[in-house]
């Protein structure tokens, strides 16, 4: 058998210990010494870390926005704040709260505070008054018949289309109120429908059983507000349609289709049609709301 001489092994194990010791000295070496990113991020949480000092030379404060979207309004009142660590400025959007936030230095609530004042005003859609349609539909006959209850505000104008057509009594067969914003440049739209007793008709009953259905709608609603007088309402298109509705199948009775302007109060005559051996009147009057 070969043998190795003892000083030799003594030696090569002497040589493997350094090498394994300087290796892991070389790993705690490295382990402490952080590379220069990580350094520099150390540095920057150091300094955002904010004083005592200037946190007790702020203030708080929360802003209730009326009209706006506070969120949105964040982003618009960001460049007033100091910017410093402890400043904060957040905002709470909901259907339950709409509110900003603000922690800075009393200066710069001031400044916000003054913008927020400025921003947070109706736009023209809200300011806008509230206009309140009140729509009537009548059949008409020349035939004498009980007189039905007709409101107030129709006495005058059924006295003036008993001058103007051949009619002798009115029937009110169906009556709309819906209120609306005047938005004239959103172009809004609001409409309404109602079913309308057949035996208003008169007349031998249908072989087939058959129901009225009076549709309406109105777009573009505007409103000019004089100083003295009343008000000027319009709208750009107003339509009425009248259908009859049986097993079947369903018919087009009457169709009125047009634009309006009318004073606040004033009840005016949309048009008059045939349907069957009857007369159809649609009167409309307009009145803002507060």
């Amino acid at each position: 058998m070969t043998r190795t001489p003892t000083l030799a092994l003594a030696a090569l194990l002497g040589a493997s210990l350094s090498a394994s010791t300087g290796a892991r000295q070389a790993k705690v070496q490295e382990a402490k010494t952080p590379d220069p990113a990580t350094g520099r991020s150390l540095i920057s949480a150091m300094d955002n870390e904010p004083d005592l000092a200037v946190l007790k030379a702020m203030k708080n404060q929360v802003f209730p926005i009326k009209y706006c979207d506070a969120g949105r309004l964040r982003a618009v009142l960001k460049p007033l704040c100091s910017g410093v660590p402890g400043a904060m400025l957040s905002a709470q959007s909901s259907s339950d709260l709409n509110a900003i936030s603000v922690r800075d230095f009393p200066s710069n609530l001031a400044a916000i505070q003054a913008a927020i004042a400025r921003l947070d005003v109706p736009t023209a859609a809200m300011s806008a008054p509230s206009i309140e349609l009140h729509i009537q539909v009548l059949f008409a006959s020349k035939a004498p018949a009980p007189q039905a209850s007709v409101p107030p505000d129709l006495q005058k104008v059924l006295t003036a289309l008993k001058g103007t057509l051949a009619y002798r009594s009115f029937t009110p067969i169906a009556n709309f109120v819906q209120r609306a914003k005047a938005q004239i440049h959103a172009k809004s739209r609001i409409e309404g429908y109602g079913l309308v007793d057949r035996n208003a008709l008169g007349g031998e009953a249908p072989k087939q059983a058959s129901e009225l259905k009076v549709d309406w709608s109105a777009f573009g609603i505007g409103v000019e507000e004089p100083k003295d007088g009343p008000a000027r309402i319009s709208l750009e298109d107003f339509r009425l349609e009248v259908h009859e509705f049986s097993q079947t199948g369903s018919q087009k009775l009457a169709d009125f289709d047009t634009g309006l302007d009318l004073m606040e109060g004033e009840s005016v005559v949309v048009g008059t049609s045939v349907v069957k051996d009857r007369g159809l009147i649609v009167v409309i009057s307009a009145r803002r709301v507060k």
